[in-house]
């Protein structure tokens, strides 16, 4: 018989035994019967043959039982991402606590630092020019903010120095409460940006207020504290 391409069945009937008339097909003339299968919207059943398109509710159940396992998978696959991403801040604040601890535990000594005695002066109502080296904040009722109005912290006590024409930007100040070791006492760390560098750094600072008690607020405490002690942490990634 010659080979035209498109398989048909003799007399429109399929064989007797369609999986050993199948098997004995040569390559090619088995790519073109399943060719032919597929383009006519049919597809194998169980016992290898044939399931008409009429059958549509099938395709619809198919089709539906597909699209219930891609969400399921979608789902899981979401969950799994999120859980992920969770475990790892989760476990990256462990240990950011326990370099804290360890950084206080080796490195800390009283360092007692005098106010900034030059001429401050305010511009664009964040930036705090000391001298050459700019300080900038980025919300003007922040805790850094007046520490750098106060003259508390100025680029001289910086850990590691600054260049004469660095701004650098002080933010996300956050009061490490569990180091902290009464009222009188306050420990922070906050995000030091320079221009020279691609990421921030991390510094600590220690504020003392003598006056203060337990019912005194974070900004009455600033008004009359000093800083004490300061280092460099970590360079963020």
């Amino acid at each position: 018989m010659k080979d035209t391409g498109v398989y048909r069945f003799q007399n429109g009937v399929a064989p007797d035994r369609p999986r050993e008339w199948f098997t004995h097909l040569k390559i090619p003339q088995k790519v073109r019967v399943l060719r032919t299968f597929f383009c006519n919207g049919m597809r194998f059943n169980k016992i290898g043959w044939v399931i008409r398109k009429k059958n549509n509710h099938y395709i619809v159940l198919v089709k539906k039982f597909l699209t219930l396992i891609i969400l399921i998978y979608t789902v899981n696959y979401l969950s799994a991402q999120k859980n992920s991403k969770t475990d790892s801040v989760s476990n990256q604040r462990g240990l950011e606590k326990t370099w804290t601890v360890q950084l206080f535990r080796e490195k800390y000594f009283l360092q007692p630092h005098t106010q900034y005695s030059g001429l401050i002066i305010q511009t664009d109502k964040y930036y705090f020019h000391f001298g050459q080296k700019v300080f900038r904040t980025l919300d003007s009722d922040s805790v850094l903010y007046t520490l750098c109005k106060l003259g508390i912290l100025y680029p001289d006590i910086i850990p590691g120095g600054m260049a004469s024409t660095d701004t650098t930007t002080l933010t996300y100040l956050v009061e490490i409460k569990y180091l902290n070791t009464g009222p009188t006492v306050r420990r922070f760390h906050f995000n030091l940006n320079m221009t020279r560098l691609s990421n921030p750094i991390v510094d600590f600072i220690e504020l003392t207020n003598k006056n203060a008690t337990e019912s005194t607020s974070l900004f009455d405490f600033i008004k009359d504290a000093s800083l004490t002690f300061i280092v460099q942490g970590w360079i963020m990634m």
